[in-house]
């Protein structure tokens, strides 16, 4: 067969094709409370990650810039905010499916509309 071997033409790479919509040009960026707090987190210390999220005290090339501004649009309570098997062997109640909020979070509706206030993303 000389040089050429039909096996090899399966090593060349297709053609690929892929949406040019903007979407996945990047990571996904935020801030996790698991590397700040562990398991022990409070609503008072989500909160305030937020509002550090949007802080404007950096600065990039001399302008104010917020970790928002960067990217940084997504904040993540990692663990700690539940209740660990009070009712059913779960973290939700067995009349309805809800989660357990600890006493840490009394407002837990109130830390969602404060993060989206901000224009940031909460996530579990």
């Amino acid at each position: 067969m000389g040089w050429y071997n039909p096996l090899l033409l399966a090593l060349i790479p297709a053609a690929t094709h892929a949406l040019d919509n903007g979407v996945g040009l990047t990571p996904p960026l935020g801030w996790r409370s698991y590397n700040a707090f562990g398991g022990g987190p409070t609503q008072a210390d989500m909160i305030k990650a937020m509002d550090m999220l949007v802080d404007k005290s950096r600065t990039v090339d001399g302008k104010p810039t917020s970790l928002l501004e960067l990217g940084y649009d997504r904040v993540g309570l990692d663990g700690g905010w539940n209740k660990c098997f009070e009712n059913n062997h779960t973290f939700h109640w067995a009349s309805d499916g809800t989660p357990i909020w600890n006493e840490a979070f009394p407002d837990p509706q109130g830390m969602v509309d404060h993060a989206h206030k901000l224009k940031l993303l909460p996530g579990w």
